[in-house]
């Protein structure tokens, strides 16, 4: 016999790229000294940083992040991969040779392969998932189902302070209340392209002093307080079109605020004479005039414009909400001389001339050419310093907007020059009105808002004029017109924001579970059923006295989990397991003792210890009352027997072998006739006092003459009417001990490795399961438990492990008086009404539906009612035709312990429990049930709008030591080694001779590879795109890669100082792609010349 351990393989290198290659291009060459400095590691991490000059274009920045995402790709992780080998139990070593000697045979594995199946899975980059809880709120603190808490709600009051916490930022919009309050941040630590904005400091290079920010973006959104059913928080909608678990958000909202101090960006950077930020001394202060550069809705926009609101605000704590800011996108910027052009594309700008001052601030416009294409003046403007000039040519219609920062008016013409910016865009944000004066019909922007929150800086009582910018918001106003007129998600719906050039998705996923976190349970009705019995009292243990066939009505529950039910010591099944048992939910109408049965707990089974019996149990028609009660007639299935005023139909037949039998001394006198028996009884056939049941192969007779004699032990008296009645046979006593109405539920099951069933009974009397009287506290209101008293329970741990204060459980409660059920109960609320008095018990499933504020495991009831339409069926609606309900009770969110559930409900299917139980099917004969094996989390994912997830690839090979394989995103596979063990094998053959070695067996040997996905994208931090002036930047050692020329970037500069190029380089080039020892320059003339370089750069990259 021989034996393998598991194989190892170990994925090993991805994509490691280097620089040796050169590219046929004007002005790009690589250096051969880059050949051993890799930009993705042998590990699949980034090693390069891309550095970007402070005072780049936008261009430069595109083209950065280009190079960026084209690396990002090649990024991965790898794990080593196992295979597990099954199916070696029918290997073998076969030995052969000659016989009568002895000696030692070898047997050696000559092909080792294995067949591995890589399935390469699609990834969202930069996407944040979270998760709640079915009936929870989408608040500051997920999964607790509470939506008050301190733990719930960001701070929503104007005069705290934000130095030290995170507030929120509705705060000045909608004031300090429940939508303020109840929101969910991402932030830098959950969305990528945050941390990389915030880790990008935002300067103010014009500034007289060092003013240096840093933004930090969130994107919000919230819910309202949690609701089953409630059309509120994330819950369960009963309505007919969703009937699914929903997210409503109540509140959208974007917002950058701006650290780095205590109070944001100011006014002006210096105070003027009167010590105020909000007025500047002179216009190069203002921050306005500094192209200051802020991360914004996904890009990168110049603050343009800044008015502080004028009202006041003492303090350096709080805030106030006001003002007016305009940002901006630049195309291009240049200071320019007269007769020097910007272009802008469609037209040129030149500067003609420097006005003379004007206005009480004395300033000089800037007098400028509008050129076309063809370099003809199609226009002139004139332009302040800090205004936004939007030129529009009448004949086409084609516009440009030109802003001026600062003009110098010298007296001569190489003294006069003007700082200028063409804008493809500009907006404006007014606290408290629409995005950027939208009007009301844009369907676009009509429910976008802005907030613009502004702090004191050096505020006093005498000083204390808001000046600084430390907030700003955008906000939709009204969700649900937002979204279309209704603000319900369902699974696989998004939130795009804004609409229009979106930057923003948020998705909400619906629930966690895959098809294997379900277990099927199935509910049904079985008619005519018959079971072999264990006749033994004892529930432990496989009985070995012979076994009776128990027929009858059944209700039957199935899982497909193996063992799904029992398994505890409290348990009916007594710590046994089982897939499946049965219900009766009468079982048998006394406790009859006397003879030989006294020794039975189980007063309806009949044994001598050597014959079986069949017992029928009974289904009840309860039309036919009258005034002694149920009838238990022996004379066939669906016959009748009439009393003289009604007709009492049939459903018991019993058909004991009494065989050799006798009975006398009873006393009864009559008796009817029947297929399979006889009914005989005291008194007339209109006035019954008790009922004997016979077996048929006794003599027809009208008198119990001509039977001779019974054993006690062998007679069973099922019904009696009136009252308890003694009578004596052969000197032993029987006592019939019926009560009226009473039954005594009884459930089934069967031990693995037992050939019969075992039968637990739920109880009698006053025991639940039999006859309990309801309580307010079961199905009609709050309720702690569902019955009056304790009842057995059969445990099922999918929905609740036994760990939890809420374990899984399922519950019996059988009532043969329909009215009982009745009373203040939900099964009233059925589409048939009068149908509610056939309403005669109910199955009960208890689940933990985890959290609900400091309760871990808070519980949750599915209600089956059980009916009795016809006789010997058990049904679980009112009729074929009525609509299908299950009831349920949800948590009681009102009581913040967690120990109770609301009144139960009945709803149509499908129907989710806050657990994630999916109840599909209801008719009158089946109950289907997907049960939730773990807690359901309804989830939502948030990306960039853009992202899409790429596509899932999954391949098969079979592979050898030593084999590799690349996959389709460039990561390697290697197998390493494949372990494994031979056993010994011996053989006997004569001297000289050689043993042989046959192994057989080995057609059931597989391996699986574990695990199955051997790799992953890389989860690191992928934050490659930095600044010139990061430290890190000029990192000795470190590859670089320099995007922008070096008038822009002093690492462009620094790299090609090294060498014989200089800044007179692009006079005769318009790209350059080359490396500088470590430093690898990606530049252009132009800011579309260096986009171009960066798409060569990337374009080798993939080649290689």
């Amino acid at each position: 016999m021989k034996g393998l351990n598991t194989a190892r393989i170990l994925g090993l290198a991805g994509l490691t790229m280097t620089l040796a290659a050169s590219v046929v291009a004007a002005g790009t060459v690589y250096s051969s000294q880059l050949k051993d400095d890799p930009i993705i590691t042998a590990n699949g991490q980034p090693a390069a940083k891309i550095v970007v000059g402070a005072n780049s274009q936008i261009a430069d920045g595109i083209a950065a992040s280009n190079i960026a995402a084209a690396l990002a790709q090649y990024t991965y992780e790898s794990k080593a991969v196992s295979t597990v080998v099954t199916g070696l139990d029918g290997v073998s070593c076969t030995l052969g040779g000659a016989t009568g000697s002895s000696g030692a045979g070898t047997c050696e594995v000559s092909n080792k392969k294995v067949t591995i199946d890589i399935t390469v899975p699609g990834q969202l980059a930069n996407a944040h998932q979270f998760k709640t809880l079915i009936t929870d709120s989408v608040d500051k603190q997920l999964g607790n189902r509470m939506s008050t808490l301190s733990e719930d709600n960001y701070t929503a009051d104007m005069t705290t302070s934000d130095t030290s916490q995170i507030l929120s930022p509705l705060r000045g919009a909608l004031g300090d209340n429940a939508r303020s309050r109840n929101l969910y941040r991402i932030g830098e630590n959950e969305f990528s392209p945050f941390s990389t904005a915030m880790n990008t400091p935002v300067r103010d290079q014009q500034a007289t002093s060092d003013f240096t920010y840093t933004a930090q973006q969130g994107f919000w959104t919230g819910t309202g307080s949690p609701s089953y059913d409630g059309g509120s928080g994330v819950y369960f909608d009963s309505n007919s079109q969703y009937r699914q678990v929903l997210a409503r958000p109540q509140a959208i909202a974007y917002n950058v605020r701006f650290l780095g101090n205590d109070y944001g960006i100011p006014v002006c950077t210096a105070t003027n004479s009167s010590g105020l930020w909000a007025t500047c001394k002179s216009a190069t202060d203002a921050t306005a005039r500094h192209r200051v550069a802020i991360p914004f809705l996904g890009e990168s926009w110049v603050i343009s414009e800044m008015t502080a609101p004028t009202s006041s605000l003492n303090n350096t704590n709080g805030v106030v909400a006001g003002g007016t800011i305009k940002l901006a996108k630049e195309a291009d910027y240049r200071i320019i001389s007269i007769g020097d052009e910007i272009d802008a594309g469609t037209f040129k700008v030149r500067l003609a001339d420097i006005s003379v001052a004007v206005g009480a601030d004395n300033t000089h416009p800037a007098i400028l050419d509008v050129l076309d294409s063809n370099d003809q003046v199609v226009g002139q403007i004139q332009v302040t310093p800090g205004d936004t000039y939007t030129y529009t040519q009448s004949s086409t219609g084609s516009s440009i907007k030109v802003h001026v920062y600062q003009t110098a008016g010298g007296l001569t013409l190489s003294a006069k020059w003007a700082e200028i910016a063409i804008y493809t865009d500009e907006i404006k944000l007014e606290d408290g009105k629409r995005y950027n004066d939208a009007s009301s019909d844009d369907a676009n922007w009509q429910n976008v808002y802005a907030s613009l929150l502004w702090k004191t800086r050096d505020g006093s009582a005498t000083n204390g004029q808001p000046n600084s910018l430390r907030e700003i918001v955008l906000y939709v106003d009204d969700i649900s017109n937002y979204m279309g007129g209704d603000s319900r998600m369902k699974a696989g719906d998004s939130i795009v924001f804004p609409k229009a050039n979106s930057v923003y998705r948020l998705t909400y996923n619906g629930l966690d579970l895959k098809s294997t976190d379900y277990s099927s349970l199935r509910v049904s009705s079985e008619s005519g059923a018959a079971l072999s019995v264990d006749p033994t009292s004892s529930n432990t243990g496989c009985g070995s006295s012979g076994t009776v066939t128990y027929q009858g009505s059944f209700i039957k529950i199935t899982s497909d989990v193996t063992g799904g039910f029992g398994g505890t010591s409290s348990d009916a099944m007594n710590s046994y397991r089982a897939d499946s048992f049965y219900v009766d939910p009468i079982g048998a109408y006394s406790n009859g003792t006397g003879g030989s049965t006294s020794s039975t707990t189980y007063g309806y089974t009949l044994s001598d210890g050597s014959t079986s019996w069949t017992i029928y149990n009974t289904s009840l028609n309860s039309t036919y009352t009258e005034n002694y009660g149920y009838y238990s007639d022996a004379i066939g299935l669906g016959d009748s027997v009439s009393n003289g005023t009604s007709t009492v139909y049939g459903n018991v037949v019993a058909s004991f072998n009494f065989t050799g039998k006798t009975i006398a001394g009873l006393g009864f006198t009559n008796h009817l006739t029947g297929t399979n028996g006889f009914f005989f009884y005291n008194g007339t056939s209109t006035a019954p006092t008790s009922w004997l049941l016979v077996p048929s192969n006794w003599t027809q007779s009208t008198s119990l003459g001509t039977v001779n004699s019974m054993q006690g032990s062998y007679g069973y008296l099922l019904a009696q009417v009136v009252s308890t009645n003694t009578t004596s046979a052969s000197g032993t006593t029987f006592s019939q001990n019926i009560t009226y109405g009473t039954w005594s539920p009884v459930i089934f099951y069967k031990p693995a490795g037992c050939s019969s069933y075992k039968m637990v009974t739920m109880g009698s009397g006053t025991t639940a399961g039999a006859n309990p009287t309801p309580k307010n506290t079961g199905l009609g209101a709050t309720a702690t438990t569902p019955f009056a008293v304790d009842t057995t329970t059969v445990k099922y741990d999918t929905v609740g492990p036994s760990t939890s204060n809420a374990p899984g459980l399922l519950k019996f409660f059988f009532n043969n008086s329909p009215m009982n059920m009745t009373a203040n109960s939900a099964y009233n609320a059925q589409a048939d009404a009068s149908s509610t008095n056939k309403v005669i018990g109910e199955i009960v499933m208890q689940e933990d539906a985890g959290k609900h504020n400091t309760q871990s495991d808070q519980r949750v009831m599915l209600r089956i009612p059980v009916y009795n339409l016809t006789s010997n069926n058990w049904n679980f609606k009112s009729s074929d035709s009525a609509t299908a309900y299950t009831y349920y009770n949800a948590m009681n969110l009102t009581d913040t312990s967690g120990a109770s559930v609301n009144i139960a409900a009945p709803y149509e299917l499908p129907l989710y429990t806050e657990r994630g139980t999916k109840v599909t099917g209801v008719s009158t004969t089946d109950v289907t049930i997907m049960a939730a094996k773990t807690i359901a989390q309804p989830m939502f994912t948030f990306t960039a709008a853009s992202t899409t997830a790429s596509q899932a690839n999954t391949e098969s090979w079979v592979a050898q030591e030593g084999d590799t394989k690349t996959l389709s995103n460039g990561v390697v596979l290697k197998v390493v080694s494949i372990n494994q063990t031979v056993g010994s094998c011996t053989a006997s053959v004569k001297a000289g001779g050689a043993p042989a070695c046959t192994v057989t067996g080995t057609n059931g040997v597989s391996a699986t590879a574990d695990p199955a996905a051997a790799l992953s994208r890389y989860t690191g931090s992928l934050n490659m795109v930095i600044s010139d002036s990061d430290p890190d930047a000029k990192t000795a050692g470190a590859v670089r890669i320099s995007v922008g020329g070096p008038l822009v970037n002093s690492l462009t500069s620094d790299a090609m100082k090294s060498s014989e190029l200089d800044a007179t380089y692009f006079d005769q080039q318009n790209t350059l792609i080359r490396a500088f020892g470590k430093t690898i320059v990606v530049a252009g003339k132009s800011g579309s010349d260096t986009m171009a370089a960066a798409d060569a750069f990337i374009a080798q990259l993939s080649a290689q």
